[in-house]
């Protein structure tokens, strides 16, 4: 009984690492696949530095009182909405049931923002909140949604 509860021991270890081996090696590789791209992210900060002097350079000759610092970095390929994600779909969503007729992201925008406590005379919010809706009814056409016409894009929701 002891040499099978040994056995038995020792066969899970193996296996624990193996599993610890595959995966450190898939690490490694990962690892050594970006460091192998610092050289070209670093000649990319550099040509970065350039731009956003440049930049500043103009947007201080466009608007004396305009500040580096006013102007917050935006990540790229990150949610641009200051809304907990989703809650512009869910509520342009909401706001359709409401007003039971065909509608459209331009005119959803600033009701969203407003319910959502934005400030709807935010005009790159209002923007963003636009495009975001747009996208996310453009990717439920057909099942809960569909279009009406194009120019202008009118949606309204399908009723079960």
């Amino acid at each position: 009984m002891g040499i099978s509860n040994l056995k038995v021991g020792l066969s899970r270890k193996f296996a624990a690492w193996s599993g610890e081996r595959v995966l450190l090696k898939k690490q490694i590789a990962k690892i050594e696949a970006e460091y192998a791209t610092v050289s070209k992210k670093r000649e990319r900060i550099q040509r970065l530095d350039a731009l956003t002097a440049a930049s500043i350079e103009i947007l201080s000759e466009l608007d004396p009182k305009w500040k580096p610092e006013d102007t917050p970095p935006s990540v790229p390929k990150a949610q641009q909405l200051p809304f907990e994600h989703g809650a512009a779909t869910r509520t342009a969503f909401d706001i359709m049931r409401e007003m039971a007729r065909p509608t459209n992201a331009r005119e959803l925008a600033p009701l969203v923002v407003t319910r959502l406590g934005g400030d709807a005379g935010d005009e790159d919010l209002v923007n963003r909140t636009k495009v975001a809706i747009d996208a996310a009814l453009r990717k439920q056409k057909g099942e809960h949604i569909r279009m009406l016409s194009e120019r202008p894009t009118r949606w309204e929701i399908i009723s079960d």
